[in-house]
């Protein structure tokens, strides 16, 4: 992967010329979204607010003329939003055509890059990063990258996803639906895996403490026990269960579950949690990981990739930064993991 330097240099001399031109473009069309529209709002209220107040706002015809006026006021709204989302899109889909993928390329030209791609499904269900809060009902994504960092293969995408939960129902008796939009990377972990084991963020431990998680753990245990009397349905079974480990600060951050404690602790030593705990420090953003057949799979929930403001100043270098940051991570991940060591054998 390039340097920040480096890729500041290049956004100076083949990014900016094009997105100056490109602002001046879209600048130069935002009046025509509402120009005239004022003045049909302006009238509508007007003219509202005089047959309401005039001696005869009781007839037929003035309520009649009123009702249209205002409704007018409820549609224009609408028709500018639909209209100023038209116009985003289109400097959006444009800006990521012309200078985006040109910057993606340049950031990290070892990877191929697809923009209309997603990390196959197969491997998002196989991962059980999302089996803890429901059935997945769909997936999607863009933005794919596959190549290699160092010696370790490395797939990643935007990732969107809605989980239907298996418990939870809304006032129409339908399942409620959780959606996760973030980075999801699939990297080989050099090392075919007999069990399953997850590390996801306990935000419980994150705001209240251990201590604070082990109580809450206890009573969570004891309602569960009291509720299987009167569950209207059973839970999913499920063969993962909760390990804890000696890492205070990992502990903190993270919850782990397996199907053999033995392999999770041969995958999760000390200086690994150290490392994953402190990657979680710098991202600011919840990380989920996976350790399942031959790879590691990992979700940071941090919302869409790649998605500019379009009201912002789009020639600004500040603009383009987040977006090498959010590629930096993928190689901060790896390196956190010490894939490239080798440390873990196929054979």
């Amino acid at each position: 992967m390039k340097t920040l330097q480096e890729f500041q240099d290049y956004f100076e001399r083949e990014l900016r010329p094009k997105l100056v031109t490109m602002q001046a473009e879209r600048d130069a069309r935002r009046p025509a979204l509402w120009w005239w529209w004022r003045w049909v709002f302006a009238a509508a209220i007007a003219i509202s607010l005089v047959v309401a107040i005039s001696p005869i706002s009781g007839s037929r015809s003035s309520q009649l003329l009123s009702w249209m006026w205002f409704g007018t006021l409820i549609v224009l709204p609408v028709i500018y939003w639909i209209r100023y989302n038209r116009w985003a899109a289109e400097y959006g889909n444009r800006e990521k055509d012309t200078t985006l993928v040109a910057a993606i390329r340049f950031m990290v030209p070892e990877f191929e890059y697809t923009q209309s791609r997603f990390v196959p499904e197969k491997h998002v269900r196989s991962s059980r990063i999302f089996e803890s809060r429901g059935d997945i009902e769909s997936v999607g994504g863009d933005d794919h990258f596959a190549g290699v960092i160092g010696k370790t293969a490395v797939e990643f995408s935007e990732l969107r996803v809605a989980i239907r939960d298996r418990n939870l129902r809304d006032d129409k008796d339908k399942p409620v639906m959780w959606y996760r939009t973030g980075m999801f990377l699939r990297a080989d972990f050099n090392k075919p895996f007999q069990h399953a084991t997850l590390v996801m963020p306990d935000p419980v431990e994150q705001n209240l403490g251990t201590e604070m998680a082990k109580l809450i753990g206890g009573l969570q245990a004891a309602i569960g026990s009291l509720d299987r009397f009167a569950a209207e349905k059973p839970a999913a079974a499920s063969d993962l269960r909760p390990i804890r480990l000696e890492h205070l600060e990992f502990e903190r951050l993270f919850e782990v579950s397996c199907t053999d404690p033995v392999e999770a602790h041969y995958i999760l030593t000390p200086n690994i949690m150290e490392r994953i705990a402190e990657f979680q420090k710098r991202t600011r953003f919840a990380l989920s990981l996976a350790f399942i057949d031959t790879a590691m799979h990992a979700f940071i929930f941090r919302g869409a990739l790649f998605e500019g403001d379009v009201q912002s100043d789009r020639t600004s270098f500040a603009a383009y930064q987040s977006y090498y940051e959010q590629l930096h991570q993928i190689f901060e991940l790896v390196d956190a993991m010490n894939l490239n060591s080798r440390l873990w054998n196929k054979a």
